[in-house]
Order: C-alpha cells, then sequence, then structure tokens
C-alpha cells in the first residue's frame, strides 16, 4: 500500500515508519517496524470500537503533518525529523499515546523481542508444566451454583 491510502491504518509504509520511530532498532533489539507487526496491530485497533475512531484520527494527523513538511510523506523523513514530529504532536493528538500501548503490546509479545531479551520465544505452556486433569464433579458442583 501507498502512504497516500485513504486510511492511515491501511497505510503499510506509513505504519512501518511510525513503529520504528516508536521503538526503533539498537542493539540486538529489532525496530518494531522490520517485525512485521503492522497487520496484528491495524486489527487490534479495528476491533477496538471506542478506540479505532480516535487513534485513525490521530494517525491521520500526523501524517498529514508529515506529508506538509515531505512530499515522500512520514517514511521519508529523517528518525530525527519523525521524532520530532511525532514530540509535538502528542499534546494535539493524545490518541497517539494510546496507539503507542498497542505497538508496545504486540512488539513485547513478539518471539524475536523475547528472544533479543534472553526469554524464551514461546509460550511457557506446556513445555515443563503439567496440569492436573480437573475432577468432573467438582464443576457440577460449581455449576449447580449459578443463579
Amino acid at each position: 500500500m501507498t502512504e497516500h491510502a485513504p486510511d492511515p491504518l491501511a497505510d503499510d509504509a506509513f505504519l512501518e515508519a511510525l513503529l520504528d520511530t516508536l521503538i526503533p532498532p539498537e542493539g540486538p533489539m529489532p525496530g518494531a517496524g522490520s517485525l512485521g507487526l503492522s497487520e496484528d496491530i491495524r486489527t487490534g485497533v479495528v476491533a477496538n470500537t471506542v478506540l479505532a475512531a480516535p487513534v485513525s484520527a490521530a494517525l491521520s494527523a500526523l501524517r498529514t503533518r508529515a506529508l506538509e513538511r515531505e512530499p515522500g510523506g512520514f517514511s521519508a523523513l529523517t528518525q530525527d525529523a519523525r521524532e520530532q514530529l511525532l514530540s509535538s504532536l502528542m499534546d494535539e493528538q493524545p490518541a497517539l499515546g494510546i496507539f503507542q500501548l498497542f505497538v508496545f503490546a504486540g512488539y513485547y509479545h513478539n518471539a524475536k523481542v523475547l528472544q533479543a531479551l534472553g526469554l524464551p520465544g514461546v509460550p511457557p505452556f506446556p513445555r515443563g508444566h503439567t496440569i492436573e486433569e480437573t475432577d468432573p464433579a467438582l464443576l457440577s458442583k460449581l455449576a449447580s451454583r449459578r443463579r
């Protein structure tokens, strides 16, 4: 998709540049834009009926300001210019801060990030953990307590 798509959430070039602006690569840690998180973040934002509209409006404002500065859009700006632009819009567009939460959640659930942090890149269950079988009599007792 191009950086001129009507919906900023559908604009992969814009989103990847924004993700790398929010979490740039540093040392062994990958940048958020290089992890292919755009689709998951897009899905998370769109699924949230309360936050989807303000987040999309804030992203549109950011993209519009970037296009005013640089015809190539947000991704054509330098990292410093992207950071300055993002910082300058935070007070005016508080939903950009909410968008960051979606990015951070997606980033720190990514297997590559977990491995770079020295953690296993897989969920802890079932590896090394056992779950005892549930007693059906206890479950039926709980079910009988429903009102």
